[in-house]
């Protein structure tokens, strides 16, 4: 059976891995990680094996504000942060090497094995925006380690239209890049009843008005939008602001900030911080949802590169809320109600719109959950990938 390593630094997901999954019977497939890979990937159905990496120093530094700055200068901005020690050892015992995105460092540790090696390479491009390279910007495309990486990789995996055009632009080879977009395991997110336990121990009451949010808690989420816009929300005289509930699932840098900003806009009786929440329990929470809402902002290295968090709740049958930001447009097409950025009102309107229509709330969930069976189930895409990796060997 042939190997595939799926070289992932600290960023190997269950939310990735699901369409992977299906492959097992056909190859014997490997996540690579770094020591400390910040998400939670007990009872993958994959091997996994940890190496260390430059992004696990950071474990071992004070949380010193200078020296953070010096640490991230040198090793974030200068693209080292990713740089995987014994990977390129390591990967001569595999015959396909996956890995993601062509700025990290253990990208351009790929390329250089598939070179000396003889191996296959393979890449999924999830960035969306052109020359994002921190102060290099368009530099780090004139690198020979850019041009080696172009040079060794096979076939590169863009998650969408726009991903692919970065590339094109950047300057890989158009008949090197194939647009498969990430799947969901539509058995696992699906209607389903909602879980009453679960909303006793959340504080939630049967008749109680539940939006979602789930992801990082960061600026770029739009996660103080959305509370701008809840506040408003709950101070319409349409609504009983009592029945009204905004679910947050998630952790970061912003919660204690967040927590303070609540309680200043007087709706701590309204929100509930759910904390981190395992990927494999999200669809409980996904079925207690009225509506879902990711309210992204864009800045100038990052704009939402997909956004699995809105075809989960699609796949759910939840009526979906988002934003005009990268390739959100491309992934729900007309099955979702789409705002500006930073837009607080458009955001607060929106949601009381969704509330209040029955009739739109019941056919964008269905079109929603439809739309996602037939465009993202983790089972096809999955065949995608093999009918790549059968191509290579």
């Amino acid at each position: 059976m042939k190997k595939v390593a799926l070289v992932r630094g600290n960023g190997l997901t269950k939310f990735e891995i699901q369409y992977y999954e299906p492959l097992i019977d056909n190859f014997e497939i490997w996540g690579i990680c770094s020591l400390n890979n910040p998400f939670s990937i007990g009872g993958l159905k994959i091997n996994v094996k940890k190496l260390p990496s430059v992004y696990d120093l950071e474990m071992f530094f004070p949380n010193v504000f200078k020296l953070r700055k010096i640490y991230q200068r040198i090793f974030y901005y200068e693209l080292f942060l990713q740089k995987i020690f014994g990977l390129e050892n390591l990967l001569k015992n595999f015959d396909i090497i996956h890995s993601a995105d062509v700025e990290y460092f253990y990208t351009y540790q790929s390329a250089k094995a598939r070179l000396k090696y003889d191996k296959r390479l393979v890449i999924t491009q999830w960035q969306n925006i052109p020359f994002a390279y921190g102060f290099r910007g368009y530099n780090f495309v004139k690198s020979k380690r850019f041009k080696k990486i172009v040079e060794a990789v096979d076939v590169a995996i863009a998650t969408s239209e726009r991903a692919k055009l970065t590339l094109v632009l950047e300057g890989f080879p158009e008949e090197k890049i194939q647009i498969i977009k990430p799947g969901v395991d539509v058995e696992k997110f699906r209607p389903m009843a909602k879980d009453f336990n679960l909303m006793r121990n959340l504080g939630i009451n049967e008749d109680d008005k539940v939006i979602l949010f789930s992801g990082r808690l960061q600026w770029q989420k739009g996660i103080i939008v959305l509370l701008n816009a809840f506040k408003l929300l709950v101070m319409d005289k349409d609504f009983d602001g009592n029945k009204l509930k905004l679910l947050i699932v998630g952790g970061g840098q912003l919660l204690n900030w967040l927590k303070k900003f609540v309680r200043f806009l007087d709706i701590e009786k309204n929100v509930i911080f759910a904390g981190y929440v395992d990927y494999d329990e999200m669809p409980k929470f996904h079925n207690l949802a009225d509506v879902f809402v990711l309210p992204s902002i864009p800045d100038k290295r990052w704009q939402e590169q997909f956004g699995m968090v809105l075809i989960e709740s699609m796949a759910c049958g939840k009526p979906v809320i988002s934003t005009l930001s990268g390739s959100i447009p491309e992934v729900v097409g007309d099955n979702a109600i789409l705002v500006q950025s930073f837009d607080f009102f458009e955001l607060y309107k929106a949601l009381k719109r969704i509330l209040s229509d029955e009739k739109l709330h019941y056919e964008l969930g269905k079109r929603g959950r439809e739309f996602v069976v037939k465009n993202y189930n983790a089972v096809d895409t999955a065949q995608k990938i093999k009918k790549i990796y059968n191509s290579l060997i």
